[in-house]
């Protein structure tokens, strides 16, 4: 991600907006399971199940990767106290599996069916399938914000709620290759 103060947005220096590039790939469960089967599963963290964050869907007969979603997204920070963040989906581009691949893997029937939902995320490039999401803010990575230092991070725990399933993660931005010299300084009226 690319991240730049917003004078023009916030004169005071409060606003920084960045550029983020995402990817996600888009796995089908060949066996339908519901989602709260495996996320956030307390019985699975304590060995009674599988879990999301343990599982590898490459080694996983389950699962057969149908796409994969390139995302550019806009994230605008807004420091005080602490860092909250919003933003919003820009572009996208969809790069589907290749057909014969998922038909050695999934039925004619099962293949139509992914490309007809895998075309509504094509039509409705711009939706944020992400919604609705809700973040806490983030602290300050030191006492003063623009005394930032290689690999501080800005840290937010969400919540992403999917087919009526909440699921909390972690959003964090490793700050690297930081280039502030000065403090985010106040438009003049003579720019």
């Amino acid at each position: 991600m690319y991240t730049r103060c917003a004078t023009s947005i916030e004169p005071d220096g409060s606003l920084l907006e960045g550029y983020e590039y995402q990817m996600h790939e888009i796995w089908y469960d060949k066996t339908e399971s519901n989602i709260s089967t495996f996320m956030n599963n307390k019985e699975a963290a304590n060995g009674g199940g599988t879990n999301y964050e343990t599982l590898d869907f490459n080694k996983d007969s389950r699962f057969v990767k149908v796409a994969i979603v390139h995302t550019l997204f806009s994230n605008r920070f807004t420091i005080d106290d602490s860092i909250s963040r919003d933003g919003q989906v820009i572009g996208r581009d969809l790069v589907y599996v290749a057909q014969d691949i998922l038909k050695d893997k999934l039925s004619e029937e099962k293949v139509s069916f992914i490309n007809k939902k895998l075309n509504l995320i094509a039509v409705n490039g711009l939706e944020d399938f992400s919604r609705p999401v809700s973040c806490e803010q983030s602290s300050l990575p030191g006492s003063d914000f623009h005394e930032l230092k290689e690999g501080d991070l800005m840290t937010f725990t969400c919540k992403l709620t999917t087919n009526r399933f909440p699921t909390v993660y972690t959003k964090a931005f490793k700050l690297t290759r930081q280039f502030i010299k000065s403090t985010c300084r106040p438009s003049s009226d003579n720019e």
